[in-house]
């Protein structure tokens, strides 16, 4: 009478293997319905083969992001036509999409992707939309690990947005944003990515009470002696194109921080202070910054401490290669006194200028 139901529908596609159950209705007059449900998937790709049975629009959305790695994919999708054969196909999902150790290269290089985002979405004569979560276990960024990362997402014909961008507003409701974990402190952003040629991209993120130790421990292996935590927040934008159309600036602060050890000579000044004496040259650091392709401009750094503060700008590039230059100032600028610290600062600026040069890992 119209209608085939199918159950536990089992196939195989190179190494994928795909378990699905559902129903076809077709209509008197020519029209017809295919539904997927309970669908699973396992050991799927997302090859040309796979882009090319998406709803067009979907397709459009999954293959910029160049995702390698085995998918499983369950959930269900419905498919249907009206009497005119050659009417668009409309077509309705929701989906959920776990990738285990994939990558993924979307003008930047995500690896060791594990976890996955739920989409739910049309595609009809009204328009494309899809609607979602990610819910990503761990996501490895240019070494950095970032874990328990969640936000919504939404993906139209024009757009990628994730964070408070993804989402709908309402009254009384602040947008949710991405959330992640990075370096035993909390990340939060937004990202808009759209879907013209060059996909150009938006970020903008806060960074809060990350672990300068851990960081060190990590990533600076001969400056293990760093502790302390820091904060920040950036705004970037580019296209696909490369690093060499990265634009962004951005503020961070390093806080109950032991940046440095002091030299002998500079360590005696600390006996001046009515307080304990060790050997921390630096306990607190604000830094503004620029990024302009490669190269990232630190138009303004501040180092204070008990002993000295130092107070500069530079340059560091995405080859870890910097080049600073520093004045020194006695004493803690944070705690300054009015009228007698600039005279103080005019005259110890002139003692000794500190220029820094080489790699971040020497």
């Amino acid at each position: 009478n119209g209608q085939i139901d199918f159950k536990s529908l089992s196939a195989v596609h190179n190494d994928a293997r795909v378990t699905v159950s559902g129903f076809c209705q077709i209509g008197e007059d020519g029209s017809w319905r295919l539904q997927f449900s309970e669908l699973n998937t396992e050991g799927l790709t997302i090859d040309r083969d796979l882009i090319s049975a998406l709803p067009e629009q979907l397709a459009v959305s999954v293959a910029p992001m160049n995702i390698h790695g085995p998918l499983t994919v369950t959930g269900g999708i419905e498919f249907r036509q009206g009497p005119d054969p050659l009417a668009r196909v409309d077509s309705d999902w929701d989906l959920s999409f776990d990738l285990e150790n994939g990558n993924a290269h979307c003008g930047i290089a995500l690896t060791n992707i594990h976890g996955g985002v739920r989409l739910t979405g049309s595609n009809n004569a009204k328009g494309f939309f899809s609607r979602g979560e990610v819910s990503l276990d761990s996501i490895m960024y240019e070494g950095f690990q970032f874990t328990n990362v969640t936000g919504p997402i939404w993906i139209d014909r024009e757009r990628v947005a994730l964070g408070a961008w993804a989402e709908q507003p309402v009254q009384g409701r602040t947008p949710r944003r991405m959330q992640a974990s990075v370096l035993g402190g909390k990340i939060a952003g937004d990202v808009h990515i759209s879907l013209e040629n060059d996909k150009y991209f938006t970020l903008q993120a806060q960074l809060d009470q990350a672990d300068l130790q851990q960081f060190a421990r990590e990533h600076l292996p001969r400056q293990r002696a760093i502790s302390g935590s820091a904060s920040g927040a950036l705004r970037l934008s580019g296209t696909s194109r490369g690093a060499d159309t990265l634009r962004g600036d951005g503020k961070l602060w390093l806080r109950k921080a032991d940046i440095y050890e002091l030299p002998v000579m500079v360590a005696l000044l600390k006996i001046l202070k009515i307080k304990p004496l060790d050997n921390t040259a630096f306990t607190s650091s604000d830094v503004d910054f620029r990024i302009a392709g490669e190269d990232i401009y630190l138009d303004r750094i501040t180092f204070n401490g008990d002993a000295i503060s130092l107070k500069g700008a530079g340059e560091v590039n995405l080859d870890r290669q910097v080049n600073l230059q520093f004045y020194t100032l006695v004493g803690d600028e944070s705690r300054r006194i009015p009228v007698i610290w600039p005279l103080m600062a005019g005259a110890s600026r002139r003692i000794l200028m500190i220029e820094v040069s080489g790699s971040l890992d020497d």
